[in-house]
């Protein structure tokens, strides 16, 4: 099983989710517990920090894209920072909503 580390940080009403890792299917539901918690506990704007992200699935991506329509739908932002190159290419493969801001 590949690793993933999720670590959290509030700065000035903005969450920031620190991601390292690999985003598989069988990680993929600690990262949509993780935001969907944080989201159901206020957060409206969420920062993913991806810099230490070599890959994400298809169930990475419905995570991320869950969030994002979850954040949209309550007036929230999620932002991605930090996309490396191949996760950055399975985003655009995916077809990831074009309105999240990728950094």
């Amino acid at each position: 099983m590949w690793r993933l580390g999720l670590a959290q940080d509030h700065r000035d009403g903005l969450l920031v989710v620190t991601v390292d890792g690999r985003i598989g299917s069988a990680e993929a539901p600690r990262l949509t517990a993780l935001l969907t918690d944080a989201i159901a506990a206020g957060n409206r704007r969420i920062l993913l920090d991806l810099k230490g992200v070599d890959y994400i699935s298809s169930a990475g991506v419905i995570a991320l894209e869950a969030a994002a329509a979850r954040l949209w739908t309550d007036q929230g932002e999620l932002t991605l920072s930090g996309v490396t190159p191949p996760v950055r290419l399975a985003l655009e493969l995916a077809g990831f909503p074009p309105d999240v801001p990728v950094l």
